[in-house]
């Protein structure tokens, strides 16, 4: 079986997300339902953090919070896994076969009592009952790096049993996976590493032109409430003490201000987009943009 094309039942906006940062790992928001029916299982995204957010009723909002948002770990774990669960299979079991919960002691726990069900109380969302990880894994598929992008929150809901029409008079109950992605703003607080969105343009190891001398070099937006702000750029452990930024059409060498922290020239992130290119040593993994993030001093 294959799906040649597939189109949604509304060409509503499926949800309506806000973020900002609150702390220099955390973000807060709210997600909204602005359509006409329920969806189900809202959860929200960020590079290794997730929450969820439940149900969201036609026109309802409900608040949310992100917390250890940490770019390193991009791609690294299976986050949809951690929130659309069924209890019924254990826990961190979520699709699996179901396993016993053993205590310390090593004894099997006491069988449910009579009357109390063990299933979900909520069918609607879970496990393989109903949710389609097949969208999910064709979503995650296709958007890549850029599913939990740095700077970025996402939220994603189920739509269950909408009427959609697929052609020659053949209409199906179809699963719908609804998404939605937005910046995460500083709010009223300072410029946090959790607003600032980043990615890897160019490897020290994939530049056939040898351009890049060696380098990795990073591409940094910051958002626009905080271009006037004095911004330092904190390299992570295993990065090189070399650091530059593109300025007047010519890379130049930024001063060490503390450990591993260097002042970006005002007139560089005025413009909102700050290029940095470091040294990677052999030892410290591949280069990606994580390895530097940005900050507003003090």
């Amino acid at each position: 079986m294959a799906t040649l094309r597939a189109q949604g039942t509304t060409n509503e906006e499926p949800l309506i997300v806000t973020a900002h940062a609150d702390g220099a790992s955390n973000a807060s928001g709210q997600v909204t339902n602005p359509g006409q029916v329920a969806i189900t299982g809202v959860a929200v995204f960020a590079p290794g953090s997730t929450t969820l957010v439940g149900d969201l009723a036609p026109g309802e909002t409900k608040a949310f919070k992100l917390e250890r948002i940490d770019a390193g770990r991009l791609g690294q774990e299976q986050l949809g896994q951690k929130v659309w669960t069924d209890p019924s299979l254990g826990p961190n079991n979520p699709f699996g076969i179901p396993v016993a919960v053993v205590n310390v002691g090593g004894a099997l726990p006491p069988p449910p009592l009579p009357g109390v069900a063990t299933a979900p109380a909520v069918a609607a969302i879970g496990g393989s009952r109903d949710a389609d990880f097949g969208l999910w894994g064709t979503l995650s598929a296709k958007r890549g790096q850029a599913l939990y992008p740095p700077g970025m929150v996402r939220a994603v809901g189920w739509r269950f049993g909408q009427t959609s029409d697929i052609g020659a008079g053949t209409t199906v109950q179809a699963t719908e996976l609804v998404t939605a992605v937005v910046p995460v703003g500083i709010g009223m607080g300072k410029l946090q590493r959790a607003s600032v969105r980043s990615m890897n343009i160019t490897s020290p190891f994939a530049d056939p032109t040898g351009t890049s001398n060696g380098m990795a070099v990073s591409m940094f937006r910051i958002p626009a409430a905080a271009t006037d702000r004095q911004i330092e750029a904190v390299l992570s452990v295993g990065v090189g003490s070399k650091i530059e930024v593109w300025s007047a059409g010519q890379w130049v060498t930024l001063d060490e201000a503390s450990s591993r922290h260097y002042l970006i020239p005002s007139p560089v992130s005025s413009t909102g987009v700050v290029l940095i290119r470091s040294a990677i040593p052999f030892n410290g993994g591949p280069p990606m943009a994580f390895m530097t993030s940005l900050e507003e001093v003090g």
